[in-house]
């Protein structure tokens, strides 16, 4: 098993360096790579309850200008995940100042939770016992989870059980989420 970023995966694929990977992207085209959806989601913005009442008027209206000068956690470069998070800062219309760069979700929601700096998080890892509030940026926040591997290849039986096993994990925490 390797983690790196979803361009990183992409590459890696298309150079024969890896077999398989599970990775982010935008659309389910692809000239070399195949890609089998597991999911979809959303990114959406994660404002804490303290920095939501101050703008509530402001984020109701989406005028999402009144968070510039308010510090973002965001992805490490390069990622998907940050390519979204600048597509994002875009589409608000602001650059504000960076706080920090987390990877996981899971340390961004403690610190979004503890009134920390705003975030993005996909849809998924917003929960009911989260304390900050939650705004959808629109269709160009959305994202599909994939298991792609190169059209040239003839899949192996252990890689058919991979993509089998894959599926099965993704129905199921879909389902789990109902």
């Amino acid at each position: 098993t390797i983690r790196c970023t979803s361009p990183k995966a992409e590459t890696d694929l298309i150079m024969g360096r890896l077999d398989l990977a599970v990775l982010l992207t935008h659309t389910l085209d692809h000239q070399v790579l195949e890609y089998i959806p597991l999911s979809q989601g959303v990114q959406v913005l994660a404002v804490p309850a303290p920095i939501a009442a101050q703008y509530q008027q402001a984020l109701d209206q989406r005028d999402f200008s009144a968070l510039k000068d308010e510090y973002f956690m965001l992805t490490p470069a390069p990622s998907f995940s940050r390519t979204l998070e600048d597509s994002a800062l875009d589409t608000m219309g602001i650059r504000p100042p960076v706080l920090c760069e987390i990877e996981d979700n899971l340390s961004r929601r403690q610190l979004l939770n503890k009134n920390v700096g705003i975030g993005f998080l996909p849809d998924y890892a917003v929960t009911k016992e989260d304390t900050f509030s939650v705004y959808t940026l629109g269709e160009a926040q959305s994202y599909y989870v994939v298991a792609a591997y190169r059209k040239s290849v003839v899949l192996s039986s252990s890689m058919k059980d991979m993509i089998k096993l894959l599926l099965e994990t993704f129905e199921k925490v879909s389902r789990s989420k109902v």
